[in-house]
């Protein structure tokens, strides 16, 4: 079974390029938004069994950069993506790249919010790998435990910096309809969190295409 669906989102993250005589969490100098955003995501199911199935997709999202005034360059990702359930089992594997084109050629661009900002570099690759285990459970109002390690690393990177990763180990715990999950734990590593927050919006938009 597959499935194709379009949308048009706006993502907000980006708000400026980043010149090099700027330091790393100055305000941008060059103020830049995104617009016409288009999104896709095509899903092909298999079922291996009762209890058993993997949907594997592809992901696609492109737009436009714009000072206020002009257009000022373009943006695009592309993702390939795998969602095993197997059992009690969850296997997700994700691969892609994300290139902010610039027209002033800036290899790096800056993400902000709430008057904090980040520069992230304006092209790389970005591969995750997540693996959960569901057990159900009968404790009172605790129904169910997830324990899950979510592994995710971006690299190749423009503007030649250090690689960025992340691994997150962790337990959530279902508790009826008031308490939904509860990370009791994490181990977290990451040598700038900005790129994580960049791809975790770009995945944002392909999970909210389902």
């Amino acid at each position: 079974m597959a499935a194709l669906k379009l949308t048009i989102v706006t993502l907000s993250i980006l708000v400026g390029s980043r010149a090099t005589t700027e330091g790393t969490y100055d305000a941008p100098g060059s103020r830049l938004g995104e617009y016409n955003t288009f999104a896709a995501r095509r899903v092909y199911q298999i079922e291996h069994g009762e209890n058993a199935k993997t949907d594997v997709g592809v992901s696609l999202l492109s737009g436009g950069l714009h000072d206020g005034n002009d257009r000022a360059g373009n943006y695009g990702a592309w993702a390939f993506h795998v969602n095993s359930q197997i059992n009690n089992w969850n296997i997700q594997f994700q691969h892609g790249e994300y290139d902010y084109d610039l027209d002033d050629n800036s290899n790096r661009f800056v993400v902000g919010a709430f008057d904090y900002y980040d520069t992230v570099s304006s092209e790389a690759t970005m591969t995750n790998f997540n693996v959960a285990y569901d057990l159900s459970v009968d404790l009172g109002p605790i129904t169910g435990v997830q324990f899950y390690n979510d592994y995710g690393i971006i690299y190749d990177k423009s503007d030649d910096s250090a690689d960025t990763w992340m691994n997150v180990t962790g337990m959530s715990v279902s508790a009826g309809p008031y308490l939904r999950t509860l990370t009791l734990f994490k181990h977290v590593t990451s040598h700038l969190l900005a790129e994580q927050l960049l791809v975790m919006a770009i995945q944002s938009v392909a999970l909210t295409l389902t």
